[in-house]
């Protein structure tokens, strides 16, 4: 099962990490927020709709919101 997910601009990756937990794509907020932090997606998050598969990891999440 695919989830659309849409960053839209001027949302900050806190913001985001919550709109991805509450789309079921990733189980605590705070926890991502830091993945992203302590390995650069932070800075590199683009705005747009994406397509995530359900049970995707960190990674796989961090890669399709980034550029």
């Amino acid at each position: 099962e695919r989830v659309t997910f849409v960053v839209t601009p001027g949302e900050g990756s806190s913001k985001i990490c919550e709109n991805l937990y509450h789309a079921g794509l990733i189980d605590d907020p705070n926890t991502f927020n830091q993945f992203l932090e302590d390995n650069g997606y932070d800075k590199t998050i683009s705005t747009g709709s994406y397509e995530i598969p359900k049970g995707s990891t960190y990674e796989e999440i961090a890669n399709a919101i980034s550029h």
